[in-house]
């Protein structure tokens, strides 16, 4: 009988042990995921209304998978902007040709002459494993008496 109960009695310490280290607080580990930045060059300063301003930015990569991020900054600039300007990105599958339709698009809506700022987020999907992107196109849907002053592009993406 003695036996047995030192045998219950370690048992019952070894679970309580057990049950112990559970509740003891584990190390956090955090995620951490390396983000680039990349300020877009070969921007034009001004962006003119009722047409299309070719672009010849740089190409950043994008490791597949992932999507990307980009924010701008710019403004109306002789009078009230009210209307919609699109950021327009093409993608080259072979690293060479980028293709000239079918862009990746961020819209946003004139809000008057200050700084305005437009982002967005291109998932994964949308990116659909371009191993390159750029900035192609601008349009800007006011007449032609109106310009937007573009300060800034900026893309961001994990890499």
């Amino acid at each position: 009988m003695k036996h047995r109960i030192k045998s219950f009695g370690r048992l019952l310490l070894m679970c309580s042990a057990v049950a112990l280290a559970a509740f003891v607080p584990q190390k956090a580990k955090a995620q951490v995921t390396n983000t680039a930045y990349l300020s877009l060059t070969n921007l034009p300063t001004y962006i003119v209304g009722g047409g299309t301003s070719n672009i010849n930015s740089q190409a950043f990569e994008i490791p597949k998978g992932q999507g990307f991020s980009f924010f701008s900054f710019f403004g109306g600039t002789n009078i009230e902007m009210t209307e919609n300007i699109q950021f327009r990105f093409a993608p080259t599958y072979d690293g060479t040709n980028y293709a000239t339709t079918n862009f990746l698009v961020m819209t946003t809506s004139g809000n008057g002459f200050t700084g305005q700022r437009g982002w967005t987020n291109f998932t994964p999907f949308q990116a659909n494993n371009g191993c390159k992107w750029k900035l192609a196109q601008i349009f800007y849907a006011g007449n032609a008496t109106n310009k937007v002053f573009l300060t800034n592009g900026i893309v961001a993406f994990s890499n």
